[in-house]
């Protein structure tokens, strides 16, 4: 089979979607997929990038799709004009769709495709899908990761002119009556771009990918990869009651930002009813550094310039978060304040795939806690229930203490639902019986 993806954020571009999209990517050319990515071009010199090894098998199927510049700006805005009526998309990247489309038929016409799948966010990636898959006569797959655009995110982030926001309503719409297969990662947030479209549409769970660090390894025998692995994890874990936290911490616009408030300050209360623990607890953040974090930590007495049991990463490759997550002894995870938690956090299946316990601060309608319930291993508080996260945080400790973390790792079942070979095998079988049904 041959695959045409539109991933406009792709590796090495430094970006949770771009992350998944590449799991998802490798575990079906795993499966035997001849897949081939269209995506934005790399980031410029001087920009984050992220070099994890494991995307080096991905760099020959990568087509960067640019909009050629030198255009005067009356000629460009003539070019979005007529492109943005001729693909009906009004300004939403007229020039880029056309990029793609006719990148997409010289490939085509190279080496025959049979499916084209889309992904967002941007949403932009499913627009230039659907006329890609018109062009080449083909069946097309959409999957939406996240609620359909940036102003449609349930922190109603305000994006781009009303104009814009009607055409992009459009397209969802557009999108979930057209597409032959539509996936989303969880049934919440399937059923919230549903109503978004007033759409009856199926959308299939397509869970995301998750990978441990043995699973890196295991395919890619790099020495890079090797050091990180093994017994360092396992003397860390045996040496230190370590919690780890991989993921943005603290204000961000699209969410309404992942407070870590009611995190740290469990932490401290923790520390104050076990004052034995002082010398052996670690929490790890890893992710970009969160100022209000790090000036809390500090005075709470937690930070580096005290006693250091917080400690910040800062912003590491792929890979390198999944040696710090062999490290934990449990890991964490800090939603937003929500009524419902619509998202599956793309970490939380790599902290399943590494067998670790977890700590989720989260809504208690949501995603998490519909995965916690009958699993142990998760543990599923409110993101500011402080006595609640500090009691969590001591059951896990006696467990590390008393040598039963092993009685708290995610079970068979859930391990399951997050395997690449299990996840490409579903999203296959299901693409197969859209082009049949």
């Amino acid at each position: 089979m041959r695959v045409l993806c539109v991933s406009p954020l792709f590796p090495p571009t430094v970006n949770a979607e771009a992350v998944c999209a590449a799991k998802w990517a490798l575990a079906l050319i795993a499966r035997g997929v001849d897949l081939v990515v269209l995506a934005d071009p790399p980031p410029k010199e001087g920009s984050p990038r992220d070099a994890s090894v494991s995307w080096s098998a991905l760099s020959a199927r990568t087509v960067a799709v640019e909009v050629p510049a030198g255009l005067s700006r009356f000629s460009s805005g003539l070019a979005t004009l007529s492109l943005g009526w001729r693909y009906r998309v009004g300004r939403l990247y007229p020039r880029w769709i056309e990029r793609v489309v006719a990148k997409a038929k010289e490939l085509h016409a190279a080496a025959a495709f049979d499916l084209v799948v889309s992904r967002s966010l941007p949403a932009r990636g499913h627009l230039a899908g659907y006329w890609a898959a018109r062009a080449l006569g083909l069946p097309w797959a959409a999957i939406i990761n996240d609620p359909w655009d940036y102003h449609l995110f349930p922190a109603r982030v305000s994006h781009g002119s009303f104009d814009r926001r009607a055409v992009s309503n459009r397209w969802l719409a557009r999108t979930l009556r057209d597409a032959d297969a539509v996936f989303g990662p969880s049934a919440r947030l399937n059923d919230y771009n549903r109503r978004l479209a007033r759409s009856d549409r199926r959308i299939d769970v397509l869970p995301h990918v998750g990978w441990s660090l043995s699973n890196v390894a295991s395919r890619f025998q790099s020495g890079s990869v090797h050091i990180a692995t093994g017994r360092n994890a396992c003397a860390t874990q045996e040496e230190e009651f370590r919690l780890v936290h991989a993921g943005v911490l603290g204000r961000e616009p699209l969410t309404g930002g992942r407070p870590a408030a009611g995190l740290l300050s469990a932490l401290a209360r923790f520390l104050s009813s076990r004052p034995e623990a002082r010398g052996v607890t670690k929490l790890r953040l890893v992710g970009p550094e969160d100022a209000d974090a790090k000036a809390l930590a500090a005075k709470l007495g937690l930070g580096p310039d005290s006693i250091g049991i917080v400690s910040f990463a800062g912003r590491v490759s792929y890979e390198e978060s999944l040696r710090e997550i062999a490290s934990a002894s449990a890991c964490v995870l800090v939603e937003a304040r929500m009524e419902e938690g619509i998202y599956l956090p793309s970490k939380f299946a790599d902290y399943v795939a590494a067998a670790k316990p977890v700590l989720a601060l989260s809504p208690a309608k949501g995603t998490l806690a519909d995965y916690a319930s009958g699993e142990k291993s998760i543990v599923r508080v409110d993101v500011d229930d402080e006595p609640a996260i500090a009691r969590s945080i001591t059951d896990l400790y006696d467990a590390w203490r008393t040598d039963r973390l092993a009685s708290l790792k995610p079970s068979e079942k859930l391990q399951s639902i997050f395997c690449p070979d299990s996840i490409a095998d579903a999203f296959l079988a299901s693409t197969e019986e859209r082009k049949h049904g």
